[in-house]
């Protein structure tokens, strides 16, 4: 069993990447082939070959740093190489470990999935960060997408609607349609557990 002790960030992750696979088996900062750009981690594990990024905040706040992140990824993906992006806003447990990787790991972490002491929340997303976060989170087991959405929830009671799901630098109809369509497309995938707050 693997113990985190605290919220994941990119050196956490690397010591549970070195538990599961080795730490012979992982890169630390390898350079993307043909390119001056990096990766956060390479594993190799079983014969398959795993590139992994941990996804701060910038990576959800700034165009440029999204867009370098899918050439990278596309880059990795033709040579036959799993990516695996993590998001600030998910933990590595044995749920989330077994999505990414497909494979078991026990890990026991008593942080929570979601936007908890974090500052940056989706109102701070540039449009292309949004579209990223709302890719991601529909995607993950229901489980984590519920504390994910939950703890959205509980922003919104605390800091309102508005600086928790949109951006004020934007007319805020465009970003509650935004919003509205954030849930519906949680919803397709997990059965219409969610609920639209709307933000007048």
């Amino acid at each position: 069993m693997y113990e985190m002790t605290t919220y994941l960030t990119e050196k956490p992750l690397g010591d549970i990447l070195r538990a599961w696979a080795g730490a012979e088996n992982v890169k630390t900062q390898p350079f993307v082939p043909g390119t001056r750009m990096r990766n956060d981690y390479e594993v190799t594990k079983d014969g398959l070959t795993f590139v992994v990024e941990f996804n701060g905040d910038s990576h959800y706040r700034d165009p440029t740093v999204i867009l370098r992140d899918w050439t990278k990824a596309e880059i990795s993906r033709k040579l036959g190489k799993i990516v695996v992006d993590i998001p600030y806003f998910v933990q590595l447990d044995a749920l989330t470990f077994l999505h990414y990787f497909n494979d078991d790991f026990a890990i026991n972490t008593t942080f929570p999935h979601g936007f908890v002491t974090t500052k940056m929340l989706p109102a701070s997303f540039c449009p292309l960060g949004y579209n990223r976060a709302v890719h991601e989170i529909v995607r993950l087991p229901v489980k984590v997408t519920d504390a994910i959405m939950k703890s959205l929830e509980t922003k919104a009671a605390s800091l309102g609607v508005q600086q928790t799901y949109f951006r004020n630098s934007v007319v805020v109809k465009d970003k509650e349609i935004a919003w509205e369509d954030f849930v519906n497309k949680a919803n397709k995938v997990h059965d219409n557990k969610y609920t639209y707050v709307h933000p007048l």
